[in-house]
């Protein structure tokens, strides 16, 4: 009995002690929490005036704000720590951050998994880089500008998901940084696309496996994307899509890589155009980059003195006979013409005489048959390719053709001209033509008046003149 007493006196001792600390830490607690009391959430409207009066809002509450859209517009110094903002029910976050050219705050933890539109979110940020890998986009459907013109971003978005995007136009337009893998979006609801690419000179990365057989506008989308040289061939490009200038300035425009181009043989569905209805066309401005041009023989005088410079990089000019003065002055071509088939041309002469821009890549051209070069490349200022594997064994007339080619200065020393009778200029004032061409074979009576005057080889042992 006595011991039964005794165990409960220590058990009473024991709960005793046991209750006071249980209410010790309770109070504790509460002490805790009253000091730890939450701020009261601040208004959409406060919250802009204390932005714009450059208030401290590192610590305000944002979680009862739905609208984000705008908040930082056109605010060129605010880079405060905004990481704690919560964030978590905000809907629209259209151009929240537009034109804060200052901002590069660390806003990766922030919940934006109720967003719909993200539209023009960093769009001119031009500071902003950072790490966005983990947020939730899920619920958005515009992104139409988020990153135009970031100009510094270039963070790993590859794993959001954009399966409910409608808009994507101009997403990455200008960011020029920019250059991260997209292969595993699924942007299968995507319906415009316009200049998403466009500008974003760093962009490279491989985007066969989208699909984009909903989207209705591609205009411009790889417009200037100068980097961006990966076979998309395979999308399925809806026939009502528009698709103007999709990739042009970009290095698939026009190849086998682009499922926008041109085909390359306009004739496939087209009716062949007469020399006339082409004249037309081009006195007009029409467009001509995609005609059938299969029937015409002589291109001579055709772009003479004009601004001309569509890309015609697709014509076919297999009948071409006569070029001459095609260009003459066409003072703005540039344009790839590696492609075309020269193989029936005869007559050259002043081709490219004064088209101060050209510098086309025109190696492999087949120029057998060619009897006239003279003025070819004559005042043809910029003209510096590796014509060298060129055939002119037929060639009989080579005056000045680099006359005041100013750039001109390539290995020629293994052309065949022993059937030329006149040089006459061909390389005067040429300024940098400095190559040993002593091997020619100069035929007896063939005249070389001037040929290399005031050029670096004149009067030297480079010189067959």
């Amino acid at each position: 009995m006595r011991l039964n007493l005794l165990t409960l006196s220590l058990l009473s001792v024991v709960s005793l002690n046991a209750n006071a600390a249980f209410v010790a830490v309770v109070h504790s607690t509460i002490s805790n929490q009253e000091l730890e009391t939450p701020t009261a959430c601040v208004s959409r409207t406060d919250l802009v005036e204390m932005i714009k009066n450059n208030e401290d809002v590192t610590k305000v509450n944002t979680s009862c704000i739905t609208d984000f859209s705008l908040l930082f517009d056109y605010n060129t110094t605010f880079n405060q720590d905004i990481s704690n903002w919560d964030v978590s029910n905000g809907i629209n976050f259209t151009s929240t951050f537009i034109d804060a050219s200052a901002f590069n705050q660390d806003i990766s933890g922030w919940n934006v998994s109720k967003g719909t539109s993200f539209t023009g979110m960093f769009r001119n940020a031009v500071s902003f880089n950072q790490d966005l890998s983990k947020w939730d986009v899920s619920k958005g459907t515009r992104f139409t500008y988020m990153f135009n013109n970031a100009t510094s971003f270039n963070q790993n978005i590859s794993g959001w998901n954009v399966s409910k995007g409608e808009e994507f136009s101009f997403m990455f337009s200008g960011a020029t940084s920019f250059n991260q893998k997209l292969n595993n979006w699924n942007v299968s609801n995507g319906v415009r696309f316009s200049s998403m690419f466009a500008g974003a000179s760093s962009f490279n990365q491989d985007l066969s496996s989208w699909n984009v057989s909903k989207v209705r506008k591609f205009d411009s989308i790889f417009s200037d994307a100068t980097a961006f040289d990966q076979d998309i061939s395979s999308w399925a490009i809806s026939e009502y899509a528009t698709k103007t200038n999709a990739d042009i300035n970009s290095p698939i425009h026009n190849t086998a890589k682009s499922p926008f181009s041109a085909p390359k043989n306009a004739c496939d569905t087209q009716t062949e155009l007469t020399r006339v209805e082409l004249d037309a066309m081009i006195a007009n401005g029409d467009d001509v980059t995609n005609v059938c041009t299969k029937g015409i023989t002589d291109f001579s005088n055709m772009f003479l003195d004009t601004s001309f410079n569509q890309d015609i990089s697709n014509w076919n000019v297999e009948n071409g006979v006569n070029f001459s003065r095609m260009f003459y002055r066409t003072s703005s071509f540039n344009q790839d013409l590696s492609k075309w088939d020269m193989s029936n041309a005869e007559n050259l002469l002043d081709m490219f005489y004064a088209a101060e821009r050209f510098n086309g890549n025109i190696n492999n051209w087949n120029v057998e048959n060619v009897s006239n070069f003279r003025g070819m490349f004559s005042q043809a200022v910029k003209f510096n390719q590796n014509i060298s594997g060129w055939n002119v064994g037929n060639g009989t007339v080579f005056a000045s053709m680099f006359f005041k080619a100013y750039d001109f200065n390539q290995d020629i020393s293994k052309w065949n001209v022993s059937k030329g009778t006149n040089f006459g200029s061909i390389f005067s004032s040429a300024s940098s033509f400095n190559q040993d061409i002593s091997g020619w074979t100069i035929a007896n009576g063939a005249n070389v008046e001037y040929a290399d005057f005031n050029s670096p080889i004149h009067n030297t042992a480079k010189s067959p003149f």
